[in-house]
């Protein structure tokens, strides 16, 4: 999946009760992170759930494995994931998520709570 098809399944959806079954059903489509890889080190502080962000470098570009505990949750880490997996650094500095998460019209869907989860897990990929 791409920046497009996200943009194409979620201009598709009426209503935000919609989106958010979308965000919902994209979170299945996160590829799994190992159980050993949820560490306290890879814990994303600020979420009201538990979210995981464990990168690495293969060839230039960032390779990431994410996870959480919510399903909501999951789907905002599989529309960072196709965002920013396997980009390189630079690639993913220079991205507006914030601003490319409120054309989706996601941002305004996420409690401030979410919202604050969300800025640490952008902060956490812009550390690799």
């Amino acid at each position: 999946m791409q920046l497009k098809d996200l943009k194409e399944a979620f201009a598709s959806m009426p209503g935000d009760e919609d989106k958010l079954c979308c965000l919902i059903e994209l979170g299945d489509m996160l590829p799994e992170m190992p159980e050993e890889e949820r560490t306290e080190v890879n814990r994303i502080r600020g979420c009201s759930s538990q979210v995981w962000i464990a990168g690495g470098e293969k060839n230039g570009r960032l390779e990431f494995k994410m996870a959480s505990d919510a399903k909501i949750v999951r789907g905002l880490l599989f529309v960072l994931w196709t965002l920013f997996n396997g980009k390189t650094r630079e690639e993913i500095r220079a991205a507006d998520a914030e601003g490319i998460l409120a054309d989706l019209g996601i941002l305004k869907l996420l409690s401030h709570q979410r919202q604050v989860g969300l800025k640490s897990a952008l902060e956490r990929l812009g550390e690799f």
